[in-house]
């Protein structure tokens, strides 16, 4: 550190750091001389607030080059993950620093390499492990939603490091009931993908995450019925987006487990013909809930389920009121869609009149 400060005029020796300009014609001034203290304030320059200051300009500026793939290559060559965790470790979760480091970090996760390379250093452990504070773990959802998306270290998540679902889903939870729409929203949007995951989506219900799910839907659709009385488009378009989110996941949520359902079926019926039970079975690829729900697995479902059987998650979703909340998510989305729309053309039409 003592080379960087020194390239850019800090000079740390000194229990008070002296921070230089370079001119143009190569000569220096010091920002403690008296002709230049007057413009800053002089217990700034030197302290610990000053640092942090600093510290954030660059991981402001850092972030704006985190997803280019032409850096990359710098990035690994740097070994700038290693630096992050170790920032991130010893960085104390109250400070606002913590925000922009996990920020910067998650920018980076959008590269599948890198993603492996985090993974591969545990650092999703490292985030988890981190005392819970809702500025921080906002970073860390963020975190989660960039990993979701590379399908290879997902799957290596439920084949090596099952440990780290429970944790994981916990993490989520915590989120979900925080009071941070930003970690809340990226939270909806990782579970929405995440469900894709035999093992997210059973965990999930092992620490009864759907009552919570339910919940912020049954608030959105409420703040979102509420607001037709307001003409704040861009409160509505915000809360529009919430409920897709939110109903996006639940939709997975459902399809997952009727994807889990008929292949459980399909193993009895395979079964059948030699006299065994089958086995429990777990699948660490992604469902492709999408793909499967195109092949006819409800058709499937509904052939060969014997009545009297129990789908205990889809009861358990069906006696909580999910169906009937989508329902009224999608007639209530419709309708203020609908105001907006008249709304719009009212003012449109007095414009031009």
């Amino acid at each position: 550190s003592s080379g960087i400060n020194a390239e850019y005029g800090v000079h740390s020796e000194s229990s008070n750091a002296v921070w230089t300009e370079v001119t143009m014609d190569g000569s220096e001034y010091n920002l403690h001389r008296p002709e230049t203290k007057s413009l800053l304030l002089p217990s700034l320059i030197g302290s610990r607030d000053f640092e942090e200051f600093q510290c954030q300009a660059v991981l402001h500026f850092l972030l704006s080059l985190g997803e280019y793939q032409e850096f990359l290559g710098l990035i690994m060559k740097n070994n700038i993950l290693k630096l992050l965790l170790n920032y991130v470790s010893i960085t104390n979760v109250n400070t606002p620093i913590i925000f922009d480091l996990i920020r910067y970090l998650s920018s980076l996760l959008c590269h599948k390499k890198f993603a492996s390379e985090f993974m591969y250093h545990d650092g999703l452990k490292l985030l988890m492990g981190l005392p819970y504070n809702e500025r921080a773990y906002t970073g860390v959802s963020i975190c989660f939603y960039a990993l979701v998306f590379h399908t290879s270290d997902m799957e290596r998540l439920c084949s090596y490091n099952r440990a780290l679902i429970a944790p994981l889903i916990s993490t989520c939870l915590k989120l979900l009931k925080g009071v941070h729409e930003s970690g809340r929203s990226h939270i909806i949007l990782f579970l929405s993908f995440g469900f894709s995951y035999q093992q997210v989506l059973e965990e999930f219900d092992k620490q009864n995450g759907l009552p919570y799910l339910l919940g912020l839907l049954k608030d959105t659709v409420q703040a979102l019925d509420e607001s037709s009385a307001i003409s704040n488009e861009v409160l509505v378009f915000l809360l529009r987006q919430k409920l897709k989110h939110t109903c996006s996941a639940l939709l997975h949520y459902v399809g997952g487990h009727t994807v889990l359902y008929a292949e459980h079926l399909r193993r009895i019926k395979d079964h059948q013909g030699i006299g065994m039970s089958p086995q429990a079975h777990v699948n660490v690829k992604t469902l492709e809930i999408e793909e499967n729900l195109k092949k006819n697995v409800i058709d499937y479902i509904q052939n060969n389920v014997e009545f009297d059987s129990i789908w205990r998650a889809i009861d358990n979703f069906h006696q909580l009121g999910g169906f009937e909340l989508l329902v009224s998510a999608f007639y209530t989305s419709q309708l203020i869609q609908e105001q907006t729309n008249r709304r719009r053309h009212r003012t449109s039409s007095s414009t031009l009149a």
